[in-house]
């Protein structure tokens, strides 16, 4: 049984557009639940007049009490959903007609797949957002992938909605969610730990990038820059707290790799919350846990410009 699950808010300019590609998939999905989080426009009336327009019987909508952000109204969208294959989806994307079918083909071919991710194409509905984004290049050649474990596996590489997981896998890793954690993160790390995590190169959803894409939305400076510390601080606590409940194997390298990265997490959270200068240095051992190297260089710059203007 597959399901789709779909969080929305504020969503109509461009909903309609997603909702045809959901529906008129090669490989019909066997319930779409539509998850909205207290959208102030008319989101709601219109799925349930598209639901209602095209006699959608296995599709429905749910709108939240209260607004609780994008990140708990997917987990929440979990649970309201009965498959044994679940995608995600935005409310602004366009899927591929074969979506369904492709990605469903592989994961029953692949049992030892626990999160599947395609490739996608990105288009742009702002020029701003056009000039800003650095989108990964991707192969597109329709292979598949096991995707590596290394000290990048704080940083995930591809967006929720190209992904397929296994209800099973979700049931496992959604203990360990928090608040503002978002379900594509979780999902990604806990795979690419478990060695389940794979990327299939076949472009199958148009991306669509604009202003208010909830990952649109880039920000820097230190009070940003440290509660993202405090952020992959817990969830690598809560990592460490999965391998030990569920009694994970990891090998010798996975153990290194996982210690350097909570050293380097540590490291860096003392020094961009209480500028301990030591640990900024110390952090040049740790270049290869950055997503960027050039991130440790901006975190020098602020640290130090942030002190200069308390003076």
């Amino acid at each position: 049984m597959v399901s789709i699950i779909m969080s929305t808010y504020n969503g109509t300019t461009y909903l309609e557009e997603q909702l045809d590609s959901i529906r008129l998939q090669t490989r019909q999905a066997d319930e779409v639940v539509i998850s909205d989080d207290c959208s102030k426009d008319q989101t709601v009336e219109a799925v349930k007049a598209y639901i209602q327009k095209y006699d959608l019987k296995n599709w429905s909508i749910y709108r939240n009490e209260t607004n609780c952000g994008w990140e708990k109204n997917f987990m929440q969208g979990i649970e309201k959903t009965r498959g044994d294959l679940l995608f995600f989806a935005d409310q602004d994307d366009i899927w591929e007609a074969e979506k369904l079918e492709k990605m469903c083909a592989v994961m029953e071919q692949h049992p030892e797949i626990s999160v599947l991710a395609s490739d996608y194409m990105p288009f742009y509905m702002d020029a701003a957002v056009d000039k800003a984004r650095n989108e990964e290049k991707m192969q597109s050649d329709g292979t598949l992938e096991q995707y590596p474990f290394d000290t990048g596996f704080l940083y995930v590489h591809r967006p929720g909605c190209v992904y397929c997981t296994r209800r099973s896998f979700a049931e496992k890793i959604k203990l360990y969610w928090f608040e503002k954690y978002p379900h594509d993160a979780l999902f990604w790390r806990y795979a690419n730990l478990t060695g389940g995590l794979y990327l299939y190169h076949e472009p199958l959803i148009r991306f669509r990038r604009h202003a208010n894409n909830a990952s649109s939305v880039a920000t820097t400076g230190l009070a940003k820059k440290t509660a993202d510390a405090v952020y992959y601080v817990e969830v690598l606590k809560k990592l460490e707290q999965f391998i030990k409940e569920q009694n994970i194997i990891l090998s010798d390298r996975q153990k290194r790799i996982i210690g350097k990265v909570i050293r380097y997490s540590r490291y860096r959270l003392r020094f961009l919350k209480d500028h301990r200068l030591l640990c900024g240095i110390r952090l040049i051992r740790y270049l290869d846990c950055y997503y960027a190297p050039k991130t440790w260089i901006s975190d020098w710059i602020i640290v130090l410009f942030k002190k200069e203007m308390k003076r």
